[in-house]
């Protein structure tokens, strides 16, 4: 079993999994079983990489005291983030850093959106190059990365409204 589907079963039997420090944090301890228990210890490691935030500088999720901790529907977004992306040929580990960046965005209320976000876009290329004031279809990496307002957004998936929108602004 791969720490991405651990993960999954340990958020399905209503446990909550963040990182302190090299540390995992399993709450509430009570529900770990046996064989969860040995699971979690035989993936430790990947696990610790997977929820250990990449930007030291931002927000952090899980790595202090009373920070916030991943929902089952964080978590279940980082996965199909980190798989879309991987797809498309990103190596596992640029996928997994901006998957998560993504996340803790949509924990901050920032209401701005990245091109791999779109379902618009799709492998370098937006279909909606124009209405995002764009003057080709060809969209680097550094752009497709670049958290923005950008006027031809459509979202590929459910994006949960951010702090301070209304669910009207959501759907744009």
């Amino acid at each position: 079993m791969g720490a991405a589907d651990l993960l999954r079963d340990l958020n399905s039997a209503g446990l909550q999994v963040s990182v302190s420090g090299a540390n995992l944090v399993l709450r509430p301890a009570g529900k770990l079983n046996g064989k969860l228990r040995e699971a979690v210890l035989k993936a430790k490691p990947e696990l610790v990489r997977m929820l250990t935030p990449p930007d030291p500088a931002g927000p952090t999720f899980g790595a202090e005291p009373g920070a916030p901790v991943w929902s089952a529907q964080d978590i279940e977004r980082y996965l199909a983030r980190r798989a879309r992306l991987v797809r498309w040929g990103w190596a596992a580990a640029d996928a997994a850093e901006f998957a998560a960046r993504l996340t803790r965005r949509d924990a901050t209320g920032d209401t701005r959106v990245a091109c791999t976000e779109c379902r618009r876009y799709e492998r370098g290329r937006c279909a909606q190059h124009r209405a995002a004031g764009l003057q080709a279809a060809a969209v680097g990496r550094e752009l497709a990365v670049l958290l923005q307002h950008c006027p031809g957004f459509a979202p590929v998936a459910s994006r949960p409204p951010a702090a301070g929108r209304n669910q009207e602004d959501s759907k744009s």
